[in-house]
């Protein structure tokens, strides 16, 4: 395709030659005339020429959107064993949650969310023990990647899963990094997730 700046080039020629042709050949014509006709000569070359070039005007807008956090939070059965510390293991993924919270960048946006069995967008945090049947992180995982759109996900959780997704899912799929805090007891914890 031929440069715009060619074309413009092309277009003030051929103005100036509408000018000087049609100035020429209206010997006998008054001048006001003449550059009425000079103008709308011109002007319908440059019409043309712009009709021919296709010029199109664009506006890129750039929105800024708040970082987002997604917390899981283990709310199954197995959370409601003693922690490490003081408390059981759901109290001590509340009270990490809660740091995490407060320890957040100011425009960061952290939601809080809850699994078992299935991810829970309105978080159970009043339950004082948790009740979950299951643990399914890899769908938990999967679902809140997908949800509010998060810039990287926090796992908290004892890692108990027995779901048979776990082992064989694959991780880089999310397209997010997952930060994992494991809450369990005096045993080794279990939670490990490799891309």
């Amino acid at each position: 395709m031929v440069a715009h700046w060619v074309l413009i080039g092309l277009a003030a020629v051929a103005s100036a030659a509408a000018i000087v042709l049609t100035w020429r050949g209206l010997g006998g014509a008054s001048r006001q005339v003449k550059l009425a006709l000079t103008i709308l000569r011109s002007a319908s070359a440059i019409a043309l020429l712009l009709a021919f070039i296709g010029p199109t005007w664009s506006r890129a807008y750039t929105t800024l959107r708040q970082p987002r956090v997604s917390v899981l939070l283990d709310a199954s059965l197995s959370m409601s064993l003693p922690a490490l510390t003081e408390g059981s293991r759901w109290e001590q993924a509340k009270r990490i949650a809660q740091h995490l919270q407060d320890a957040l960048v100011p425009d960061t946006h952290l939601t809080i969310l809850t699994f078992d069995g299935e991810l829970h967008p309105r978080p159970k945090l009043q339950t004082d023990r948790p009740d979950g049947e299951q643990t399914n992180i890899a769908g938990a995982l999967q679902e809140a990647s997908g949800h509010e759109e998060p810039a990287a996900l926090v796992l908290l959780s004892d890692g108990a899963d027995r779901t048979d997704g776990f082992q064989s899912h694959n991780w880089s799929a999310l397209r997010l990094p997952v930060h994992t805090v494991t809450v369990s007891g005096p045993q080794q914890p279990d939670v490990w997730i490799g891309a």
